[in-house]
């Protein structure tokens, strides 16, 4: 579309759109809820999409099959599987982020695995002892956003601090 093209949607009241089937692939524009519906060719009214203001949009019940896989399954259940470290608190700002990279690994562990992310920015932390990590567990593994892109800086007085962490990728 060029710029200042609109895209013309026809419009109807939902009392007079809830007695109507409306075609395959036909949208059209509810006024009374300000939302876009959706027809399939089968549901009465068609299918709601999206209001105006976006709040009846929920795309973690939305089912995707990934790349290379045969099997959908919600984004919300995809999403449980990566463990990222700025949910639990870890900021790049921070000089510690042992607390927030160490509720992670637990989540993760706890989970029975899955893929603790280390999003781009460094990330410090500060280790007294070897033991100041939790260690990784099986089946959970700990990725960065790429090479030179994602960095956990670990401060430590002792050299034997990879054994904490087990299993890095």
């Amino acid at each position: 579309m060029s710029e200042g093209s609109k895209l013309r949607v026809p419009r109807s009241t939902a009392s007079v759109l809830d007695m109507q089937t409306l075609l395959e692939s036909e949208v059209r524009h509810d006024t009374t809820n300000d939302e876009l519906r959706y027809g399939d060719g089968s549901t009465l009214g068609g299918i709601a999409l999206a209001k105006k203001d976006g709040s009846n949009l929920n795309a973690s019940a939305a089912r995707v099959t990934a790349t290379g896989s045969t099997t959908a399954r919600t984004l919300a259940d995809r999403f449980a599987e990566v463990f990222n470290i700025e949910d639990y608190g870890a900021t790049a700002a921070s000089t510690d982020n042992r607390a927030a990279v160490n509720l992670a690994i637990a989540a993760c562990n706890a989970a029975s695995g899955g893929t603790i992310y280390v999003p781009e920015g460094n990330f410090d932390i500060d280790l007294p002892s070897a033991t100041g990590l939790t260690a990784l567990g099986t089946g959970t593994r700990l990725k960065g956003a790429g090479e030179f892109v994602s960095t956990l800086t670990i401060n430590t007085t002792t050299t034997n601090y990879l054994t904490a962490l087990g299993n890095v990728s």
